[in-house]
């Protein structure tokens, strides 16, 4: 690269790598957009289904421990807490009623 001639070189080369590599990003943006077409789900597959959350929760509600269900789900205890909150979360509670819902609802009644 000490010539001009060299650089030339150096510089088509590096150009057409970069083309290559545009291509190649260009058929992988395709082929997930194809994937997704297609129903196909990417990333790690869910461990702790909304079902087996409900188990956990269940089993804790009648007394296990969080060890005990962490050693008969083979989950590590934090997960164990994890899904114990998530089925909490999503316990409708009658404090989470939108107050200002509830006061716009008899204006609007007929």
């Amino acid at each position: 690269t000490s010539t001009s001639t060299g650089r030339l070189m150096f510089n088509m080369l590096a150009a057409i790598a970069e083309f290559e590599n545009d291509l190649r990003t260009e058929r992988q943006a395709e082929g997930i957009a194809k994937a997704h077409e297609n129903g196909v789900k990417f990333g790690r597959p869910v461990k702790l289904t909304d079902t087996l959350k409900q188990a956990i929760y269940d089993k804790r509600a009648e007394g296990a421990t969080i060890g005990q269900l962490a050693k008969e789900y083979h989950l590590g205890e934090a997960s164990i807490y994890r899904a114990i909150n998530s089925v909490k979360q999503s316990i409708v509670s009658p404090y989470s009623i939108d107050v200002k819902e509830l006061r716009d609802y008899g204006k609007y009644k007929t």
